[in-house]
């Protein structure tokens, strides 16, 4: 937890629960608003989505996983100018003695998929700006150490989309989301050997078995 300043308090004190968002293997998201206590980051009456884990049906390799999803979606080891836009901010992190709570900002436009079968086609140039972010958001992360190794989209019953509108508006900023399985390299030389991620969007190197790197 080095970097990270867990609170302890009572989540439901400082956030009031809303409308289920999702249901994942180990987690529920939940749309939240702050009720305005003193001591909170979020600002006055702000939506946001709390993802809470219950620590009993966690693994060790799950509770590594849940750590540097929170370091990385944190941001801790960077000052506030030096953070990255184009990827889902954790604004802070609650936790009692069954879970976690990572409070998150809420990305209110939908999945990158549901909006490219609303359009139906796309121009180059509208592509482009589209994924923009999500290339800034890749190229931020490794310069930072991190690999996210599960980017996906489109729609799978098993595997959440984890590109999504920030604001419902049409130019809003796609964001990179779910660093459940993010590794955090020692070095820029490090290689991998984990295979891990959604088995559609796997890199053969993955497949194969074989180390592999942040590209």
């Amino acid at each position: 937890k080095k970097g990270t300043q867990f609170r302890t308090e009572n989540v439901k004190e400082v956030y009031e629960l809303q409308q289920l968002l999702g249901e994942y293997q180990y987690s529920l998201m939940q749309g939240s608003i702050w009720k305005g206590h003193q001591g909170s980051a979020q600002g006055d009456s702000e939506p946001v989505a709390i993802k809470m884990i219950q620590k009993k049906d966690l693994s060790p390799e799950d509770l590594k996983n849940i750590l540097t999803e929170i370091k990385v979606s944190g941001n801790v080891d960077l000052k506030p100018q030096d953070r990255a836009p184009q990827h889902s901010q954790a604004i802070e992190v609650f936790e009692s003695p069954t879970s976690f709570f990572i409070v998150f900002e809420l990305m209110e436009g939908g999945e990158l998929f549901d909006r490219i079968c609303e359009k139906e086609s796309y121009s180059e140039r509208e592509a482009a700006a589209t994924l923009k972010p999500v290339v800034d958001a890749i190229k931020f992360c490794h310069s930072q150490g991190v690999v996210h190794r599960d980017i996906k989209v489109g729609q799978d019953d098993d595997a959440a989309e984890n590109l999504l509108y920030f604001e419902e508006t049409d130019n809003s900023i796609v964001k990179v989301t779910d660093f459940g399985m993010a590794k955090v390299l020692d070095n820029n030389t490090q290689l991998m050997s984990t295979v891990c991620g959604t088995p559609a969007y796997l890199a053969p190197e993955v497949l194969l078995n074989q180390k592999y790197d942040c590209s």
